[in-house]
């Protein structure tokens, strides 16, 4: 995903629009600055990286034949690995499931929040590699910010759909807390892995 200009490029649209789009342009600026964060923590990321388990009983991106924990999510020779009713918890999870969380909240979320409707998580191809989930990660990024830039805030005045009844406005704040997060924490363990593989 290219650069986006800085957090207030855009402000100076017209009074009408600014009335009807503050939110929009708000929002658009905290992704621009995010992504600048959370781009170099994804930029060259490897496949030893991307499966790295830092601790025994690690959670991760799997091939399906070889799922550890109770459950997974994904379509595809490739799954993630969860615990759909929470009694079990991994020690910690890798690379890869911390990016694919991502991934799939901020592609989820996103949709509601604009009254798409969600995304199953069992429709998404996990993807073996680093390259393709980065790939995945900077589309769901970028969808987001062409949605800021396409959208008014009315959009954002009603609920997630049939089946959330959350505010979509809290359903964004949901997508961006996910990306910005998860980004984050990959950007801690990659520079583990560099000091420790």
């Amino acid at each position: 995903m290219p650069r986006r200009s800085p957090i207030f490029a855009g402000m100076e649209r017209h009074d009408a629009d600014w009335a009807q789009r503050r939110v929009m342009v708000l929002v658009a600026g905290l992704v621009d600055e995010a992504w600048m964060t959370m781009e170099p923590n994804l930029d060259g990321l490897s496949d030893a990286e991307y499966h790295w388990e830092p601790a025994p009983g690690c959670w991760g991106v799997r091939r399906r034949g070889e799922i550890q924990a109770p459950d997974c999510w994904g379509r595809g020779d490739w799954a993630v690995e969860t615990c759909l009713d929470g009694r079990v918890s991994p020690t910690m999870t890798t690379i890869g499931w911390r990016l694919m969380h991502a991934y799939d909240c901020t592609n989820d979320f996103t949709s509601r929040a604009f009254g798409h409707g969600g995304v199953d998580w069992n429709d998404i191809v996990v993807p073996g590699t680093a390259s393709a989930a980065v790939e995945l990660m900077t589309a769901a990024v970028a969808r987001l910010r062409d949605l800021l830039d396409t959208s008014t805030d009315d959009v954002l005045l009603g609920v997630g759909g049939v089946d959330d009844a959350r505010a979509r406005w809290l359903l964004l704040d949901k997508a961006l807390l996910e990306s910005i997060h998860h980004c984050a924490e990959i950007g801690v363990l990659r520079a583990l892995y560099r000091a420790t593989a």
